[in-house]
């Protein structure tokens, strides 16, 4: 749902609308996400009761809070798998990283420092529609 709400806020905002266009384009597509969450998508979920969407905030910040969440989730699963499935060994293994490393650590050091093979983490820009 995330995924497709960034891509329709990506098509509304390359057409540059200003003033109370831009505001219409927002409203229509935060109130198109707020049915899905407090709708289909909200009711099927087991852990969160889907009246909690009608009242959490739906905004840009929200989109981009959501997509940086799942980014790169398959490094983090690549750890898991490469410490046997061991959800505590995994956690270890990027603790002592994150600890041992002065500044900014990526997590492909994470990865190599766990004996795996490194994939490279993008540093452009993210936009709205990137992949989750």
């Amino acid at each position: 749902m995330y995924a497709e709400l960034a891509r329709r806020l990506d098509s509304a905002y390359a057409e540059a609308p200003t003033g109370p266009a831009l505001e219409r384009a927002r409203a229509t597509l935060f109130a198109w996400a707020r049915a899905q969450l407090t709708g289909p998508i909200g009711q099927s979920l087991e852990t969160y009761d889907w009246r909690w969407f009608a009242r959490a905030p739906l905004n840009n910040a929200v989109v981009i809070a959501q997509r940086l969440y799942r980014m790169n989730l398959n490094l983090f699963e690549e750890v898991y798998v490469h410490s046997r499935a061991d959800l505590k060994e995994t956690i270890r293994v990027i603790q002592v990283r994150v600890f041992t490393h002065r500044g900014r650590i990526r997590m492909r050091r994470c990865i190599r420092g766990a004996g795996m093979r490194a994939r490279s983490v993008a540093s452009e820009p993210l936009r709205f529609s990137d992949p989750l």
